[in-house]
């Protein structure tokens, strides 16, 4: 997606600005500010039980609830969906932005405009269900990604940070995010006409084998241009129904067109996730946490609540540096399709680690590009995709190699696999420091457990895992069967919300980040 203005971004955040207002005034209402500060320690872990009530009310059906908490539940699913239609509306804008489609942009500032005047309403019936405990709970009850995005309007929030240095730190984060999405987009235009040209070379061997007829005009030329594209946008449709319905079958790789459509319409959205999913780990974009925790973890929200020193742990990971090169040296995407996700992991580490350009040394030795059908992705989209990379300096060395997820690693049919993640290593540990997959598990449904449990117990202590997901159902099943052996972090919309880390749906896609103990 392309980099808004900050008039563009206003835009985006109106439908924000009047939730954010009425909430604003609903602490006021709540607030006895000397009051509020002796009783400040009481009150978190008052509204912390509450919490806890309302999660566990949430997962319970509807027969063993009193009136009150199906009240309260109804809040709860009410305030996820007008998170995921005012995020449905931004998302709208931006690409209308990006096509300079003029209609759908004007259609999108409309609806933005009717939806702040519902938010209002809404908030205010709403929010007072998490308004019973101190004013702080108003921060918490909110989605991170919506608190996220009105930090210059919650500065009377007690957990946002307001040292003026803390902030510019932040701003700085945001600029970094912000570049690298752009130049995501550059990157794009580059790796897209590379493929443009050769179907162009496809389309002029086919014209020259066949035999002319009658001379062709500039305005059929133009339209068969214009045929070509809907065709691939129509196959991509298809191909991507029934990859999220799991019904996919490696027929439907063969058809190029719909490999191109699904490059368009997936690569910089997916590059951009990855972006913006691990930039929330920076210290200085983090807002205060009121997550407690306790020894014993019975429910689910409890076992996924946030922890700071795990963040801390992760975030210096990712970007640690020596005096040569950054601690993530091997990267490795499975389930890559056409190589957004890594690419997008490229992205982060050249802005948020200390990597210089225009050193001798690339950015990662080497990335692995892994699918169940990299006979169809990689001629055509992997291999000019490597050669964008290596002639940038992001990377070494890349390998293209077929995985089936659905058998176990140890299995015949990924013995290639497992050489290329193991070598010669005699502790029989994998190399890759960073593993990145998204939207497979969903895909597969649950037939990726025994692959995933083989590639967790190879994976050296420090390894991260980042998953993108279109609901958290399949990630619930992930983290079930690896705690034992991995940390976790949230990074999506429910990053600082127990509540909402119970639960199945997110507002966008559910992100989860896990390293190896």
């Amino acid at each position: 997606m392309s980099t808004l203005s900050s008039c563009d971004v206003d835009d985006c955040k109106v439908a924000t600005a009047a939730a954010t207002t009425a909430v604003a005034a609903l602490t006021d209402a709540h607030c006895c500010s000397s009051k509020e500060e002796e009783d400040d320690d009481d009150g978190r872990k008052n509204h912390h039980y509450q919490h806890k009530r309302l999660a566990r009310n949430h997962l319970r059906p509807n027969a063993e609830l009193t009136d009150q908490e199906k009240d309260e539940k109804r809040a709860l699913k009410r305030l996820l969906r007008r998170q995921t239609r005012r995020r449905s509306l931004v998302v709208r804008l931006q690409q209308a932005l990006q096509r300079r489609d003029a209609t759908t942009e004007a259609k999108t500032r409309l609806d933005l405009a009717e939806f702040m005047k519902a938010e209002e309403k809404e908030v205010l019936k709403t929010s007072p269900v998490f308004l019973n405990g101190p004013a702080t709970s108003v921060s918490v009850s909110l989605p991170a990604e919506s608190v996220e995005e009105q930090d210059d309007n919650n500065n009377n929030n007690n957990h946002c940070n307001n040292n003026a240095n803390n902030n510019d730190k932040a701003k700085l984060s945001r600029q970094r995010e912000a570049t690298a999405r752009f130049e995501i987009e550059q990157l794009y235009q580059t790796f897209y006409l590379t493929i443009k040209r050769q179907q162009q070379q496809q389309q002029q061997q086919q014209v020259h084998t066949s035999v002319p007829t009658t001379s062709t005009s500039g305005a059929s030329i133009s339209n068969g241009k214009v045929a070509v594209k809907e065709e691939q946008t129509a196959q991509a449709r298809l191909l991507l129904r029934s990859m999220t319905k799991g019904t996919q079958t490696e027929h439907m790789f063969e058809n190029y067109n719909a490999l191109v459509g699904y490059t368009r319409q997936k690569f910089q959205e997916r590059a951009c996730l990855a972006i913006s999913s691990l930039s929330k780990l920076d210290p200085a974009r983090r807002w205060g946490n009121t997550t407690l925790t306790t020894t014993t973890t019975t429910t689910r929200e409890e076992q996924y609540s946030s922890n700071d020193s795990i963040k801390e742990k992760m975030w210096n990971r990712l970007t640690m540096t020596t005096k040569t090169t950054g601690s993530i040296r091997s990267i490795c995407s499975i389930g890559c399709g056409p190589g957004c996700d890594g690419t997008g992991l490229l992205k982060f580490l050249e802005h948020f680690t200390d990597w210089n350009k225009h050193e001798k040394e690339p950015l990662v030795d080497r990335v692995l590009f892994l699918d169940w059908t990299m006979d169809r992705w990689g001629e055509h989209f992997l291999e000019p995709l490597r050669d964008i990379l290596q002639n940038q300096a992001f990377i070494r060395t890349a390998h293209l190699e077929i995985c089936n997820v659905l058998q176990p690693l140890s299995g015949a049919s990924n013995a290639k696999t497992r050489q290329l993640l193991v070598g010669d290593s005699q502790e029989d540990l994998c190399h890759v420091d960073l593993f990145v997959t998204s939207y497979l598990l969903t895909e597969t449904r649950d037939k990726w457990c025994a692959f995933y449990g083989d590639l967790v117990q190879i994976a050296k202590p420090g390894t991260l895992f980042l998953f993108a997901e279109p609901k958290a159902w399949q990630l619930h099943t992930f983290i079930e069967q690896t705690r034992a052996s991995i940390d976790f972090v949230w990074l999506d919309s429910s990053m600082n919300s127990p509540i909402l880390q119970a639960l199945e749906g997110r507002v966008g896609p559910a992100v989860l980040l896990g390293m190896k103990k």
